[in-house]
């Protein structure tokens, strides 16, 4: 499972292979989990072996380029901004 989650630290261009090791070498038990995570940001192998559109396009949910430019992952900087302004709004 670590492995999926790691998949928004791969290059772009990796995430499609990373993920086919993955699935070829995850357990049974997995099969229900690797289906989502496929459907939803990688796409499903359809007809010819092109794979369709996923949810969330790898572009979307990937952090690779973001750590290269040493810029955030998260955006709890504005979060903790709106907290603060919201409590200092409040008082």
């Amino acid at each position: 499972m670590k492995n999926l989650v790691a998949q928004c630290f791969v290059p772009p261009d990796k995430v499609v292979e990373e993920f086919t090791w993955i699935k070829d070498s995850a357990s049974d038990n997995l099969d229900g989990l690797i289906m989502y995570f496929e459907d939803t940001y990688v796409g499903r192998i359809m007809n010819r072996n092109r794979r369709a559109e996923p949810r969330f396009h790898i572009s979307m949910w990937n952090c690779f380029e973001r750590i290269e430019k040493e810029l955030a992952r998260t955006t709890n900087a504005v979060e903790g901004w709106h907290n603060s302004f919201h409590v200092t709004k409040l008082d």
